[in-house]
């Protein structure tokens, strides 16, 4: 005899958009502290599932994105703080500096008779 399964309230919502969306409203609920926290946490997850992404699936040992990482950051804040753009398109803008950087020194290394980096 097969045993009915029980659909749970907690089997049915959708938990991950849930966390999402109250992770958005953090910015206009929460303090300046709350925001910073938020962020933190939100770019340190970042990091750990592309070190998994390289460790865990792959791996590779490469530490060599933190540099990308750094390189967007830096251009995002200096945007942000000396040419006081927005955060919607300084990160936009840090993302497409820091894949213009990217392409040169990924064809350094998968070409070894060219040397661009």
């Amino acid at each position: 005899m097969k045993k009915a399964s029980v659909t749970t309230l907690a089997n049915r919502i959708p938990w991950t958009l849930v966390v999402f969306v109250a992770a958005l409203t953090i910015p206009w609920l929460g303090s300046r502290y709350d925001t910073f926290l938020a962020t933190q946490i939100a770019i340190s997850a970042l990091f750990a599932v592309s070190l998994n992404l390289l460790l865990g699936t792959t791996g590779l040992v490469s530490f060599g994105h933190v540099a990308y990482f750094g390189i967007g950051s830096y251009v995002c804040g200096i945007l942000m703080k000396t040419y006081s753009m927005p955060f919607s398109i300084a990160l936009p803008a840090a993302a497409l500096s820091t894949g213009c950087r990217r392409s040169p020194c990924s064809t350094a290394y998968v070409s070894p008779t060219s040397s661009t980096c």
